[in-house]
């Protein structure tokens, strides 16, 4: 068997788990209510109305579907950390990425707004 897994490190993943399925419960509620109304701009869907174009519901879509990867994502790197110790190979590479693909969602749909 391995060495313990340090208190700090058990810590983290914890904190990572419970950031992460926050994020990922929360972003998919906010896909699966505003899915119907941004998909369909300019009519009135369950009393409300999108007033952007399809592009900007599509768009504003996509990134909270994509937020709610990276929470599970992190919530997943969590878990690693509770059972190994450590994350697996190439996760800061792959958070990194989506981390950058975020940001240039948030730009693209910031652009949008403008």
């Amino acid at each position: 068997a391995g060495s313990a897994i340090p208190t700090v490190t058990r810590v983290r993943g914890g904190v990572l788990i419970v950031i992460g399925t926050l994020l990922a419960i929360g972003m998919a509620m906010l896909v699966f209510n505003l899915l119907p109304t941004a998909l369909n701009p300019g009519a009135q869907v369950d009393g409300t109305t999108f007033s952007g174009s399809a592009e900007l519901g599509q768009t504003m879509i996509a990134v909270l579907a994509w937020l709610a990867l990276l929470g599970l994502r992190f919530a997943t790197g969590g878990v690693s950390l509770l059972r190994r110790g450590r994350f697996p190979r190439g996760y800061a590479i792959v958070m990194g990425l989506m981390v950058a693909i975020t940001i240039v969602g948030a730009l693209r749909l910031n652009f949008l707004l403008a």
